[in-house]
Parts: C-alpha cells; structure tokens; sequence
C-alpha cells in the first residue's frame, strides 16, 4: 500500500481562517456588539456608534418671570388705609374684675366654643344729681356689667340705658340724650376714639345739657385704666363742636377739660 498523505501546511491554514471568520461573523450577531455597547456606550441593536449621554436637563434652571394677571379692583382705585386710631381692641378688665367662669387654659379651648366666656365687672357709671343752686352735678354708682371681650363697650351701654329705678329714688340723672346709639369703640395711645349716633348732637337742656353728657361719658371712660382722653365722633366723622352752644369735642378731652369750667 502506499503512503498516506498528510493534509498540507496550507490547507490546515484556510480551514482554520474560515473557521474564525465564522465565529467572529456569529460573534458579531450575537455577543460582540454588546460587549462594544457595554464598554462603550451605543445602542448594539441600532448598530450606532458611541456617543456621549446627553445632559440632563436642569430642573433647577429659574424660569423668565411671567406676571400673572392682574387681581380685578386691584388697581387704579385702592382702597384707603384704615385709621390707626379705629384698628386697637379694647383694654382688658381691670384687676378688681369678678370672673363669672373660669377660662381654660388648655391649647385647642377656644375651638370648644365659638365666643369667649361670660364675665363681669363692677363698672362705675356717671349721673346726674341737681343740686341747690340748680346746677347739675356728677354722681357716682356703680354697677356689675356682663361682657364677653369688649367690657368698656357693655358699660357704655349701661350708661346709656340711664339710672335704675332705685337709682332715680335717689335723685339721679342722666342728661345723655334718648337713642344714642354706639357705631363703634376704639383704644389707641390711651384715647377711646367713641363714635355715637346723630342722637347724641341735639339735647333739649342747651349748653349745661351738653356739657353734662359730654363730662358723664368721660368720667366713665376714664374710670378704665390707663385711659387718659376720649374722641367723640359722630356717625364716623370729627366734628370741631356738638352743638352751637359752643362744646367743643375738636381734640380728646380728659376730666382735666372740664376742671375751669368746674371751679
């Protein structure tokens, strides 16, 4: 028999570079675009290259200012600052103050009920007794007034309902005219600002009518701690005199206003 040939140097050759053209054409469907994508970015599927990621937007970025439109009745007629002398609570009740419940003072009490407690105090009201000489003079009594937060208000108004029948048993007054009304109290550097009704210009006794009722409501406004004066204004405007009898109520007038007239 003869000698069996070996496969040549070259043959070997060409099968072994067709064999890893085959595997790097397999490879290339397969594997090796995703290991280019891993090491370096891009989208194997789409063949792309690779690219560098985009930045991402910065949400942080501020906006150009856009106004918004403009609130209807905002402009071109505002509306006027409100008095300072009209925008202060009234004081608290004085220290001799009778509690007539006991407020509580637990966070979240004021949710329980929609008004504050009732309380009293006893207030001192002015009247009038007529003296000897004809001349009315300013009586002292007093009176236990219930309020909730506004305690110079409530005693205004018992003031204005005039002295009781055991009152007038002991001669007293009042010269405030009938149907006064209160449109509003207010407290500002020590001065009750005391706006009263159209009533409160006209009384039938002339210039002692006047003064009277103008000094009964100053002693009791000023019986109030820390209050020092008192502005009356009528139906909210300040007037310079209540009456052409010449009672001037231009300023705030203390009991210090009537000591001349007084004496």
């Amino acid at each position: 028999m003869g000698k069996e040939k070996k496969p040549s140097f070259g043959v070997l050759f060409w099968v072994a570079l067709l064999c890893f053209i085959a595997v790097l054409y397999i490879g290339s469907r397969v594997q090796f675009p995703q290991w280019i994508a891993q090491r370096f970015g891009g989208d194997y599927r789409r063949g792309t290259s690779w690219t560098e990621n985009p930045a991402p937007k910065d949400s942080s970025i501020e906006k150009p200012y856009r106004p918004e439109k403009a609130i209807e009745g905002s402009q071109g007629s505002p509306s006027p600052p409100k008095d300072e002398g009209t925008s202060v609570t009234e004081i608290l009740p004085p220290s001799h103050s009778i509690t007539s419940t006991t407020p509580e003072s637990q966070e979240g009490a004021t949710s329980k009920s929609s008004s504050p407690p009732t309380r009293t105090r006893i207030s001192k009201l002015y009247f009038l007794r007529i003296a000897d000489n004809g001349k009315p003079e300013l009586i002292a009594t007093e009176r236990q007034v219930s309020f909730r937060a506004a305690p110079l208000t409530e005693t205004l108004k018992e003031l204005l309902k005039g002295p009781t029948s055991a009152e007038k048993e002991k001669g007293l007054s009042s010269l405030i005219p009938p149907g006064t009304e209160i449109k509003s109290v207010s407290i500002r550097d020590g001065i009750v600002y005391l706006d009263l009704g159209e009533s409160f210009r006209f009384n039938p006794f002339g210039a002692e009518g006047y003064h009277a009722q103008v000094r009964q409501i100053v002693y009791t406004i000023t019986e109030f701690p820390g209050i020092q004066g008192v502005q009356f204004l009528v139906e909210g405007r300040k007037l310079d005199y209540l009456s052409p009898e010449g009672v001037y109520i231009g300023k705030p007038l203390s009991r210090e206003s009537f000591t001349s007239r007084t004496r």
